[in-house]
C-alpha cells in the first residue's frame, strides 16, 4: 500500500554494562553485599573481593561498585557489579 511505511529496524548494541538480576544482603547500617547473580539463565554464587562506594552528588552513597569472583565449571572467573541505589538495579561487566 502506498501509505504504509514500515517501522525502522531497531539496532541493538551490546553494552559491556548489562542489567542482571542479583540476590543481595542488605543490613540496617546500609551495607549491601551481592550473594548470587544470574547470567544467561544460570545462577552463580559470588565472593566479593572489594566494594567501592561512589558519591557523585554528596550526602549519601548512590552507586556501589563490586569486584567479585565466582566459579564456573571449575574455573574461577571475575566480574564487576555496579548497584545503582536510587534506580534500584544492578549491572555487570566481565573483567578483561
Amino acid at each position: 500500500m502506498p501509505f504504509y511505511q514500515s517501522a525502522p529496524k531497531k539496532k541493538y548494541t551490546v553494552d559491556m554494562n548489562t542489567v542482571v538480576p542479583v540476590i543481595a544482603s542488605f543490613d540496617t547500617e546500609g551495607h549491601i553485599v551481592p550473594l548470587y547473580v544470574r547470567i544467561n539463565r544460570k545462577a552463580y554464587k559470588l565472593e566479593v573481593v572489594y566494594c567501592q562506594p561512589i558519591d557523585p552528588e554528596g550526602g549519601s552513597y548512590n552507586i556501589y561498585k563490586y569486584h567479585c569472583t565466582f566459579t564456573d565449571h571449575n574455573y574461577h572467573r571475575e566480574l564487576y557489579l555496579t548497584y545503582y541505589k536510587k534506580l534500584n538495579f544492578w549491572t555487570w561487566r566481565e573483567s578483561e
